[in-house]
């Protein structure tokens, strides 16, 4: 189909009348900015939209586009089946995807569920009166796969595309194929309008000139590049000197900055220090108390908040959107969520470390580390931007890093879909008939990215010797889900175990989200649930807990909450985990799962099918083999797993955390499956019908692997523990006096005491081997 385009207005101004929404949009500061917004969108059906954060994009483009639809002022065809237009607009996030609906109903006199709609995974808020449907990147990826030409939609708007997260980068390239598909049809072509406050711009314009293909179109993607009016003045403090400061030293010098220049000096508005990760904010709140012990001032004058993407919308709206205590400042400790669309009010401090932590891809290895990276100049430029957003005249920031340093920083963060684990993403996409290399991505994966998913695809049955989809595969999309895990559910329909497997399966899934709050005191829950041999049985008694609370005549909802709040439980992901169990278990909902010697062993199983390329055999003390891979060295087990103490046979493993610093892999969620040797036997055939034979180690290696990037050190409790318990082994590992000379003995001890003091306080290591050797 054929679509005229109106030609650009000639004169300066551009006449639209007036909206016909309620009054109280036009306080958004991208209102004042929309007689441009609608010329582009008459004029363009494909152009990135930047405006800086705060200025109410997210929540003002769609009901902008509705309105000049609606009234005419846009005259661009439609769906024929629909008399008015239809916008969906994506998130990264759930947690911003519910701000965003949120937001939009609240300015259009409506609900989420009415007129704004909310959609992810099997959350599906709409109604008959949806017009504008909000939804993570995911949702709308799923959405394509049912209806590759998207006909429930007009305009779509990818939003906070800076983040170029893996789900994003394949949603872009599927919206470029449903326009080529309605094309093809001769219907409507859909209006895309990528949008963020610090995009790559010129990048995405480059990507939208080419089709689903890449061949190059005979189009123009503009930018459309909005300012904000009356910006506050940011007042910028940079890290003094040449060098920046050592990474374990910024919660102390965070807290520091905190206690002496903006408490000390008693300067006005709330504080946002934004932290790597959860350890660091962690850290930061200790240091924060005794930085204000030391010097004198009342902890009682300021409310510390903690604030990641588990944070309940409850407690972020009681504690961050309003002010509980409008008498004390607030300091809200964030991770990096602190990026996405939350205002905090009475914001006028800013305090950046420089880092964050995102999921990235070792391409030598294959495993996914979460070790910090340094914050590009894009996300540094979103922090800053905090700082204006907030209702006081002052804007402050300080950033833990040279003024120097900051412009040798990449422009933008490495996009996602070269820093994840590529299988849940290629399932789907074979689930449509589509290979992700005949597709035109914004950024292409490494070529080693696809293999390893492809592999682990066929170890799991999903795809087929030639590549394409298996029925298993085609029941596994269905679910949504990790593969390891919907593989573990799909088993589990011929177990007899479905309830059990699909809460571990969800659980396991949203684990990010389920607990909130201080670790250790988390850890601490976690452990008093814990089930001997099997972190997977953990997350059984932990559910078994919930409902038993729940459940019971005497739990009054103020008494449930209470309980979740003890147990640092988010009661809005525990109410996602039970709607999508329902959905998975056949419209039954799942209560109290009591497990029979018979059922734990058929759970076993599904466990092994669903990671059956997660199989590890023990070599010596807490080392394991990777039944995968045998010749991949420094392969142990976390301390805090059930198994740690048992250190079994063998085990699956659902986690493999490589830490690049310490040289390892630890394996920090097993099951303990030693006695199932029929099973494992039969795994071991089926990773050997995909890789071939597996070489076999003789000798237990040295404790290291070949990964050789140095990382800050890490002091933790965690990390001493382990390398006292490797001190113990190394003792313990010292053979009879013929079998090695003694020399190559004491070679052994000194080259793993090396090791460990290469990462451990040697203070502390010293008083681990004086305690081994006298016992106290």
């Amino acid at each position: 189909m054929k679509v005229e385009i109106e030609p650009p207005s000639t004169n300066g101004e551009i006449a639209i009348p007036p909206a016909a929404l309620p009054p109280g949009i036009e306080t958004l500061g991208v209102w004042a900015e929309r007689p441009r917004f609608i010329d582009y969108l008459k004029r363009y059906n494909r152009f990135i939209f930047v405006a800086p954060p705060g200025m109410g994009k997210s929540i003002g483009g769609p009901p902008m586009a509705m309105d000049a639809y609606d009234q005419g002022i846009v005259k661009k065809p439609i769906m024929p089946e629909r008399s008015k237009v239809s916008i969906v607009e994506t998130q990264p996030r759930k947690a911003a995807a519910g701000n965003v609906a949120k937001g939009i109903a609240h300015f259009i006199g409506s609900k989420v569920g009415e007129l704004v709609g909310l959609r992810y995974k099997r959350t599906n808020l709409v109604s008959d009166k949806t017009r504008i449907l909000v939804e993570v990147e995911g949702s709308l990826m799923n959405a394509l796969k049912n209806d590759p030409m998207l006909r429930d939609f007009d305009v779509v708007i990818p939003d906070e595309i800076h983040e170029v997260g893996a789900n994003l980068i394949v949603t872009l390239a599927l919206l470029k194929r449903a326009d080529d598909l309605r094309a093809d049809s001769k219907l409507p072509p859909l209006t895309i309008i990528p949008t963020s406050g610090t995009p790559n711009a010129a990048a995405y314009a480059d990507y939208f000139k080419r089709n689903s293909k890449g061949q190059q179109l005979a189009i123009d993607v503009p930018i459309l590049s909005l300012e904000r009016e009356q910006e506050k003045d940011i007042e910028y403090h940079w890290w003094p000197g040449q060098r920046n400061p050592e990474y374990e030293q910024l919660p102390i010098i965070a807290a520091n900055v905190l206690a002496e220049e903006i408490v000390g000096p008693k300067k006005s508005g709330d504080v946002l220090i934004v932290t790597p990760g959860q350890s660091e904010q962690a850290t930061t709140i200790k240091a924060i108390k005794e930085a204000f012990a030391r010097n004198k001032f009342n902890l009682d004058e300021i409310q510390i908040i903690p604030f990641d993407r588990s944070t309940p919308t409850y407690k972020r709206e009681q504690q961050i959107e309003n002010i509980e205590d409008p008498t004390k400042r607030r300091v809200i400790v964030a991770t990096s969520i602190a990026n996405t669309s939350v205002t905090i009010k009475r914001l006028e401090n800013v305090i950046n470390m420089g880092w964050q932590k995102l999921p990235n891809i070792d391409h030598q290895t294959g495993l996914i580390d979460h070790d910090p990276l340094l914050s590009s100049q894009s996300t540094n430029t979103q922090i800053e931007n905090r700082a204006g957003r907030g209702e006081g005249e002052a804007a402050r920031v300080w950033h833990l890093f040279t003024q120097s340093s900051s412009k040798e920083r990449p422009q933008h963060d490495v996009s996602g879909i070269k820093r994840t684990d590529l299988a849940a993403i290629m399932l789907s996409l074979k689930d449509q008939k589509i290979d992700i290399r005949d597709i035109d991505l914004l950024e292409s994966p490494d070529a080693g990215q696809i293999q390893r998913a492809l592999t682990t695809l066929k170890i799991l049955e999903a795809v087929k010797d030639d590549g394409e989809i298996s029925d298993i595969g085609i029941e596994m999309a269905k679910l949504q889900i990790d593969p390891h895990l919907s593989r573990m559910v799909v088993e589990a329909k011929k177990e007899n175990v479905l309830e059990a497997a699909t809460v571990i399966a969800l659980m396991k899934e949203n684990f990010r989200d389920l607990f909130y709050g201080n670790r250790d005191e988390v850890q601490a829950i976690i452990k008093a649930h814990q089930a001997q041999g099997s972190d997977f049985l953990t997350l059984i008694n932990i559910w078994n807990a919930y409902q038993k609370v729940k459940s019971s005549s005497a739990t009054t909802p103020a008494q449930l909450t209470k309980w979740l709040e003890g147990m640092h439980l988010n009661p809005e992901t525990l109410e996602n985990i039970e709607s999508d169990a329902k959905d998975i278990n056949n419209d039954q909902e799942i209560g109290e799962i009591v497990l029979t010697s018979d059922a734990k062993r058929g759970l076993k199983r599904c466990l092994m099918v669903g990671f059956a390329d997660r199989l590890f055999e023990r070599s010596h003390g807490d080392v394991y083999i990777w039944s995968a891979d045998t010749e991949m060295h420094g392969i142990v087990l976390g301390n805090r797993s059930a198994v740690y103490n048992i250190k079994p046979k063998h085990i699956i493993s659902a986690e493999m955390n490589l830490a690049k610093k310490s040289k390892r892999v630890y394996l920090t969620f097993n099951e303990d499956v030693s006695e199932e040797t029929d099973i494992i036997d039969e795994v071991k055939r089926k990773i050997e019908s995909v890789l071939g034979p597996r070489p076999t180690v003789e000798t237990p290696p040295e404790v290291t692997t070949t990964t050789q990037v140095v990382l800050p050190p890490d002091n933790s409790p965690r990390q001493e523990a382990i390398a006292e318990s490797e001190i113990k082994s190394a003792a313990a590992e010292v053979p009879p006096p013929s079998a090695k000379p003694q020399e190559n003995i004491i070679k052994r001890i000194y080259n793993k005491v090396k090791h460990a003091l290469s990462y451990l306080n040697p203070l502390k290591l010293l008083a681990a081997i004086k305690r081994f050797i006298f016992g106290k």
